[in-house]
């Protein structure tokens, strides 16, 4: 257990306190969707070139949320979501995963002409799902976070529109995750 700021997690507020790192992530993901909206307008134009470095910040500042949310520790009755150390050590793993992806991703993306603001967006969802899967302490909670995790991942599998493989495996990873 952390020693720190307690957290009760049978009361309702304490949860945003729990969730901090995801509900950050997501609400930045947000963020980054209206901008590449806005950006773009009802033009077909590629997503600007700063789409990969807002995203950076926005993991940068979940992963902060992080920091913070290491100080805490759980009190009271147990929640579906747990405050500990290894919730914390899996979040800056998943964080440190995405932003790799995003640094190492960003000339394939640039040479087979994907700029889209979305993909950025999907792969923070995917990263709060992955975020969210290490923390459950319930089935329920998990299968939720499990799904909020592979939405995202199919569809990103299937973004490349002109290349039929990247369709085949979207449909073949989605059917497989339906059928398990």
């Amino acid at each position: 257990e952390i020693s720190g700021m307690p957290v009760d997690l049978s009361s309702p507020a304490h949860y945003g306190l729990a969730l901090l790192p995801e509900i950050v992530l997501s609400v930045w993901a947000m963020v980054v969707l209206l901008v590449d909206v806005f950006q773009k307008g009802s033009r077909s134009e590629p997503s600007s070139a700063s789409m990969p470095w807002l995203t950076l910040t926005g993991i940068g500042l979940a992963a902060i949320a992080n920091a913070w949310m290491s100080g805490l520790s759980d009190v009271g009755a147990p929640g579906v979501i747990a405050v500990d150390a290894f919730r914390v050590f899996s979040n800056y793993v998943f964080l440190l995963c995405a932003a790799l992806f995003i640094l190492i991703s960003t000339r394939f993306i640039d040479e087979e002409r994907l700029r889209l603001g979305e993909l950025y967006v999907l792969i923070m969802y995917a990263t709060v799902g992955m975020m969210i899967f290490a923390g459950a302490t319930e089935l329920m909670v998990m299968f939720i976070a499990l799904e909020l995790m592979s939405l995202p991942i199919y569809i990103l599998t299937g973004i490349n529109r002109r290349d039929r493989r990247s369709a085949e495996g979207a449909l073949k990873y989605f059917l497989l995750g339906a059928f398990s």
